[in-house]
């Protein structure tokens, strides 16, 4: 029945031609109807009421490990850890798949959401099916100049169709978690950080849409009594480069977050060498190969009782965390 009625709305669309197209999705809600659909809904494949639930990006996805997490703490089994990180998703995605899942997650003991700075700048809404519609003309053209991107700013209707999503993902396999492989990578350079997240800042912010639905995700888990912890997952040689270049933005970004989310508990690191990994231990740059989440998860989530007992402060410059 959705369906058909999508498919009906879709061809009246294409009859108001192009500027009416343009009208309809940039300045109405009509570019919603794609939250109807399986889009940002990562977690269908969920069963029963886990206790814990990793949230994020491929950050989560790839680096944190349930069945791991389940060996070594006392009191949790596999089905009680799962893992609804995916590629490239941004907070919005992350409060929207918690809704569309929200009886599934009714009695969640903690999130553990790895934090990205990278992904959270509207840079980024390039490679979030939902918020590319975001970007303003000034920033395609940015992109379109200096990024060699197609400029879809007047393509709305476009974007909303390549939103459209009907099937779900099914990860239960491995209760989310991805494993990868380590292949040769070339490490970043000098200046590549800081144009691949931010540069120009005055036009590439922190995401404030993103803010936004960390402060409704936050929100949403406060009124049920589940703790909202931030991982940090480590990179390669990415941190050293995000470290230098990037003071400003890193600013910015904790600033917003500390008005959007308050004090929070903040676990891990960026930094390679707090888990003593190596090359080898990378896919690529910013994604660990199973065997450095392996060190990881073993490491960060030995004895996950203690992280109930770390004290919720304000965030500090994300570089600025090492393991203790």
């Amino acid at each position: 029945m959705f369906k058909k009625f999508t498919l009906i709305t879709i061809i009246t669309i294409i009859l108001l031609g192009p500027i009416g197209q343009f009208v309809m999705f940039k300045f109405t809600p009509l570019y919603n109807l794609n939250l109807l659909t399986k889009l940002y809904d990562d977690a269908t494949w969920v069963k029963g009421k886990p206790k814990i639930v990793i949230m994020g990006s491929s950050h989560a996805r790839y680096h944190i490990i349930p069945k791991i997490m389940a060996k070594l703490n006392d009191g949790y089994e596999l089905k009680d850890i799962v893992n609804i990180g995916e590629n490239a998703a941004s907070p919005f995605r992350m409060y929207t798949s918690f809704m569309k899942n929200r009886k599934k997650f009714s009695e969640l003991e903690t999130v553990y959401y790895t934090l990205e700075p990278h992904m959270l700048g509207e840079k980024y809404y390039t490679y979030n099916t939902y918020e590319e519609i975001l970007l303003n003309y000034g920033q395609w053209h940015y992109l379109e100049s200096h990024h060699k991107k197609k400029n879809n700013y007047f393509y709305p209707f476009q974007t909303f169709v390549n939103s459209l999503t009907f099937k779900a993902t099914n990860r239960s396999r491995t209760n989310g978690y991805s494993a990868l492989k380590h292949k040769k990578f070339n490490p970043y350079s000098k200046g590549k950080v800081s144009k691949q997240i931010y540069e120009p800042l005055e036009l590439f912010p922190v995401s404030s849409f993103g803010m936004e639905a960390f402060k409704k995700l936050k929100k949403e888990l406060d009124k049920q009594g589940t703790e909202l912890i931030f991982v940090l997952t480590p990179t390669y040689s990415w941190i050293k480069y995000y470290a230098n270049e990037c003071q400003a933005y890193d600013d910015m970004l904790v600033k917003q977050l500390n008005e959007s989310v308050g004090k929070v508990k903040v676990i891990g690191s960026f930094w390679p060498e707090d888990f003593n990994l190596s090359y080898e231990d990378f896919k690529d740059d910013t994604h660990m190969a199973h065997s450095g989440s392996v060190k990881f998860t073993q490491k960060v989530f030995t004895d996950i009782k203690k992280h109930t007992v770390l004290k919720t402060k304000r965030l500090k410059n994300t570089f600025s965390y090492r393991l203790q």
